[in-house]
């Protein structure tokens, strides 16, 4: 995905859940070599955090992976926090 696109996508979430999160604490993190799912070779690191948006209270997964010395976001994923 290129770097323009990311933003769009990133506008997208953020109108739907009403403007950017704020309130945002770290409930996880993990680190794993690869993914089977997708079958990436490498370090993968995760980050779950709970963020309240105006509109919406979230768990935010930010997915990274480096690459020739460089972080790489993978994936963020949203999910509805019923806490």
């Amino acid at each position: 995905m290129t770097e323009e696109a990311f933003l769009a996508n990133m506008t997208l979430i953020q109108a739907q859940l009403g403007g950017i999160g704020n309130n945002r604490k770290l409930i996880q993190e993990n680190q794993a070599d690869g993914d089977p799912r997708s079958g990436y070779q490498g370090t993968v690191y995760s980050f779950m955090f709970s963020t309240t948006f105006p509109v919406a209270k979230v768990y935010e997964m930010i997915i990274l992976i480096r690459e020739g010395g460089n972080y790489k976001i993978s994936g963020i994923n949203y999910l509805p926090n019923p806490n």
